[in-house]
């Protein structure tokens, strides 16, 4: 689950659920945690009783690693898919990776100590946007699939609720034209959640057809679905926007590098099953740490939109005023949905035989799962040369 605000059913006292709260990164004010407690778990607490509790037990939010810790932190994200972080950024990835508690400030000064260019290149740029009016949560949900690594294999698809802002999956796979395996993503969200948005906006393209079917068979209403061009779709379109400029640029260059350098031939299929697999893992972590980053970060607000966290915008609209908008889905149709469609896991390779031999050299050498692009073009250049050495054309 990559929500950081626990069921409401979730069996843990006032203690622990105030140490749990304390312990999220980024840190959380302790009025959004006041909050929490009282309008999501519904158990009375005030701010007194929440600073009484974390002095009672030594909780404290000052800094817990040195500066030096903090240079080093940076200079290594800094070769990596992180490199276009601003501070801000920067500072909540860095909390939330290392489960650190580090000033802004700090990190503003390592930054602009050890990468003085790229401050200079993220000075801030305002783009004029088209206005949008939602009414809440699940009143408007958008989903849409990103092209960007496709060349190398890698298809990414996103869905987001247009009041919050809330980034509901993100998810790498083979493809994100396959409308079975987009059908999966939404099953999934549905029996997360167990409402069903008022409105689905999606591209008119044919990986949403179950999708758009199921928005019909849940809420029986023709104008459940809409069916619009790629570029209408602001919301998550604005998203792939900054997720290009902070993390998928860096990936394109990356394997770009390794074509040029002729590690990586993409016309060779053991090559592209290997970097499927070695690097897949390590991207979908990306995009999990993108995830929680985006949906705990603290959104503006704007003349047509409330400000606030995402996850905290969505489970709880009340705080600023508004209702969840979406609509119950009964378990039985839940059930029937899943029984139509099947639970299945989105391909991540294009060959399966090739992938098991990979499996299992990896299981008979004992090599780890990569954690890390350069864990992953280590496994990578180990696979091809055990092919190699057992006769295959590599």
């Amino acid at each position: 689950m990559m929500d950081f605000i626990l069921p409401k059913q979730v069996l843990l006292d006032k203690k622990q659920l105030l140490t749990y709260y304390y312990n999220v990164r980024p840190k959380l004010k302790y009025s959004i945690i006041c909050m929490i407690m009282n309008q999501h778990h519904e158990v009375p607490t005030t701010e007194r009783q929440m600073r009484d509790f974390f002095q009672k037990n030594n909780l404290t939010r000052k800094r817990n690693v040195s500066e030096q810790t903090v240079l080093e932190m940076i200079s290594l994200e800094l070769e990596t898919s992180a490199k276009s972080f601003g501070y801000r950024q920067m500072t909540d990835y860095l909390s939330i990776k290392y489960k650190v508690n580090i000033s802004r400030e700090l990190v503003r000064q390592t930054l602009k100590e050890v990468d003085p260019e790229g401050v200079l290149e993220r000075r801030n740029r305002t783009i004029r946007r088209r206005i949008y009016d939602t009414n809440g949560p699940l009143d408007v949900v958008h989903i849409d699939g990103n092209d960007k690594l496709k060349r190398f294999g890698f298809a990414i698809h996103g869905c987001m609720d247009g009041f919050s802002r809330k980034l509901l999956w993100l998810k790498v796979c083979t493809t994100n034209n396959d409308p079975l395996v987009i059908v999966n993503y939404y099953l999934q969200f549905l029996r997360r959640y167990k409402m069903v948005p008022q409105l689905l906006r999606m591209d008119k393209g044919t990986e949403n057809i179950y999708c758009r079917d199921l928005q019909l068979f849940f809420t029986n209403s023709e104008t459940s679905f809409l069916n619009a061009a790629s570029t209408r779709n602001q919301r998550i379109e604005s998203y792939w926007s900054r997720l290009k400029k902070f993390k998928l640029s860096w990936w394109i260059k990356y394997f770009d590098t390794l074509i040029r350098e002729f590690i990586y031939t993409p016309s060779n299929n053991f090559h592209v099953e290997a970097l499927l697999f070695c690097f897949m893992p390590v991207i979908q972590s990306e995009l999990n740490e993108s995830l929680k980053l985006w949906n705990s970060r603290n959104i503006r607000q704007s003349s047509r939109a409330p400000g606030g966290i995402p996850d905290i915008l969505f489970n709880i609209p009340a705080s600023v005023g508004f209702e969840n908008q979406g609509l119950i889905a009964r378990e039985i149709d839940i059930v029937a949905a899943e029984e139509r469609f099947g639970i299945q896991y989105p391909p991540m390779c294009k060959n399966e035989d090739t992938w098991e031999l990979l499996y299992c050299y990896t299981q008979i050498h004992g090599l780890e799962c990569p954690r890390d692009p350069e864990s992953a073009l280590d496994l990578f250049t180990n696979l091809l040369q055990f092919l190699q050495n057992d006769g295959f054309n590599v």
